[in-house]
């Protein structure tokens, strides 16, 4: 936690952030000026003819932040310093009262689920789209690890359409996992505009809407069957485990049988007998341990193809719902999430509890006769 411009990874980044902040809320081309308290840069000069600055001074705070005050502002900031807040209370009762007004206008629960579950849930993901991708690499690396250890363990058992189901699955979380992965990677790594390259691109909108429904059957076919197992493979090891130790206990008890044999070297026939029975027990001890042993590594295959169908296909299939490429998005709502996007000042990785932005706006704008 240091340097100037913290939470924001340098002045570009602070730039990235406030600028379409300020020209959305202030108007385009206004300045920008950024301070800690003790040292202070101008990430932008007003544009020609515009004479509004954003003011930005980042505090560290120890304690929730309080309600915004107007007492106690003196000189220079008493005269411009409440300009910005009294925007901002504008703008929050104007979609305050939109909102209200929607709500009133629709009680249907397709517009209620709109409202109160997926636009929360959007913006949220908008917001920590960083969390998102990453959520959303994890989910595809579990799917393709799952579908392979499955098809590896019990490809041999498995039917002919769920064998085509499952790696059906595994190419569309192959695919899903180039896609976000190299998302992700540029990313962490501050690439903003090549992620945006990438995630405008319609191709690969397309790539990762065909990746995940071609993942989505795995669920009805593969993960019943996973589901079927885990409740059936847990009895088949107990069973098999405890023939082997009942065969086991046979063939020891055959074996103790010889030394009861009176006059071994008259009997040699009934000793053989004896001993191959016990062999006999032996084995097929060996065998249903062998059987218990195919059983368990079956059971973690089960598990993680349960997890795969359960657990990372749902997970990416939410993802894309509530958080889907711009060619599934309507007009209206793209233009919402472009205010969303110019509207964050939340810097990678969330915006620490204990910082505080502080803006005012200052200047004069030219007037125009």
């Amino acid at each position: 936690m240091s340097g100037l411009f913290y939470p924001y990874r340098g002045a570009a980044d602070a730039l990235a952030h406030l600028g379409p902040y300020a020209d959305t809320t202030i108007g385009r081309g206004c300045g920008i000026s950024y301070t800690d308290g003790q040292q202070i840069c101008v990430l932008r000069r007003p544009a020609r003819g515009q004479r509004l600055w954003l003011n930005v001074w980042r505090r560290h705070v120890a304690s929730p932040r309080p309600a915004p005050s107007r007492q106690g502002a003196t000189g220079f900031w008493q005269n411009v310093g409440h300009f910005f807040e009294h925007a901002i209370e504008l703008y929050g009762e104007s979609e305050y009262r939109r909102s209200q007004a929607d709500m009133a206008a629709s009680q249907a629960l397709v517009g209620a689920v709109d409202r109160h579950i997926w636009q929360p849930t959007h913006q949220w993901l908008l917001k920590h789209k960083l969390w998102a991708d990453t959520i959303a690499v994890t989910a595809d690396v579990v799917g393709v690890v799952a579908g392979v250890v499955v098809i590896i363990v019990a490809g041999p058992e498995l039917a002919v359409g769920a064998a085509i189901v499952g790696g059906t699955a595994i190419v569309g979380s192959a695919v899903l996992a180039l896609i976000d992965g190299t998302v992700l990677g540029f990313e962490l790594a501050g690439q903003e505009e090549t992620v945006k390259t990438i995630e405008s691109n319609e191709g690969v909108q397309w790539a990762r809407i065909i990746g995940t429904v071609m993942t989505l059957p795995d669920m009805a076919v593969g993960g019943v069957q996973a589901v079927r197992d885990i409740s059936r493979l847990p009895t088949e090891i107990n069973d098999a485990r405890a023939v082997s130790r009942s065969l086991t206990e046979a063939a020891q008890a055959k074996r103790a049988e010889i030394a009861k044999v009176p006059h071994p070297a008259k009997n040699p026939h009934k000793i053989q007998q004896i001993r191959t029975r016990a062999n006999k027990f032996t084995r097929a001890a060996a065998d249903q341990a062998k059987n218990a042993r195919k059983a368990a590594r079956d059971l973690k295959a089960a598990r993680l193809g349960a997890t795969g169908s359960y657990g990372a296909t749902p997970t990416g299939a939410a993802l894309l719902a509530t958080l889907p490429p711009d060619i599934l998005l309507s007009e209206e709502q793209m233009r919402r999430d472009e205010r969303a996007k110019k509207l964050s000042l939340t810097p990678q990785g969330g915006m620490p509890r204990n910082i505080r932005l502080d803006m005012r706006v200052s200047g004069v704008t030219k007037v125009q006769h």
